[in-house]
């Protein structure tokens, strides 16, 4: 699964040809080697980008222009749980806005790659590099949205703002095209949308034709209105009923 990924990104062309040359210090993908827990990640991470760079000369015609947006700037890596791997099948596929890490950096998409750790985490340093200042961010995403290590291992996480054209319209149709053809690939019960970045980007069309399929919820945000942060509670209630069920 991780070869068909990675030849479906390379064809976009979402990251520049040296993202992987990154040094250690600002790859997560060397960061992720000295987790135990996340071996598979790892691996997965070497194999998909392993593709990415033989298939990128040869297929990318989709070339993105260099990232800055307010909602984008930068490159993250898709989040794979362990049974997603195994079984190249995502129950849940959970789709962010984008990234504002800084671009020097590669990341994956809302550090959802500590997800499989639960509550016991304590890689505080990969926040102090790869999302300085936003671990209470981290974990309020995770209350919020109810993620537990069960739903972890079967989530695909990503960002739905990952090609950047100077025609805005020309943009939303490749992310959107790039998005629904991860959607046909990995086969999700569940599409979590989160945001209007997100929900933009999958359509109107695509939501009203696939009512139940797709499920949009704020952004999870600490900054907020209190009217706002109430209409948000209770989404995000819902979803986590559906993760009890």
């Amino acid at each position: 699964m991780q070869n068909q990924l990675a030849q479906l990104h390379a064809e976009f062309g979402i990251y520049p040809k040296d993202v992987f040359g990154l040094p250690d210090s600002q790859n997560i993908i060397s960061r992720l080697s000295s987790i135990p827990e996340l071996q598979y990640l790892h691996h997965f991470y070497l194999d998909y980008q392993q593709t990415y760079k033989a298939q990128s000369p040869k297929r990318s015609n989709k070339r993105s222009v260099v990232k800055s947006t307010s909602l984008s700037r930068s490159y993250e890596l898709p989040f794979v749980g362990q049974s997603v791997v195994q079984s190249g099948h995502a129950k849940y596929m959970f789709v962010f806005q984008g990234s504002l890490q800084k671009q020097e950096f590669l990341s994956v998409t809302v550090l959802s790659c500590l997800w499989p750790l639960g509550s016991s985490y304590l890689q505080n340093d990969i926040f102090d590099v790869f999302w300085p200042g936003r671990k209470n961010i981290y974990e309020h995403i995770v209350k919020s949205l109810g993620i537990t290590q069960a739903v972890a291992k079967c989530a695909y996480v990503v960002n739905a703002l990952r090609i950047e054209t100077e025609d805005k319209i020309l943009a939303l149709h490749q992310n959107r095209d790039l998005l629904q053809r991860e959607i046909a690939l990995l086969d999700p019960e569940l599409v979590v949308l989160l945001g209007g970045a997100a929900s933009k980007t999958i359509g109107h069309n695509a939501k009203k034709e696939d009512k139940g399929f797709y499920r949009v919820v704020p952004f999870p945000t600490m900054f907020d209105s209190e009217r706002n942060i109430v209409t948000a509670n209770y989404h995000y209630k819902k979803l986590r009923k559906l993760w009890a069920a």
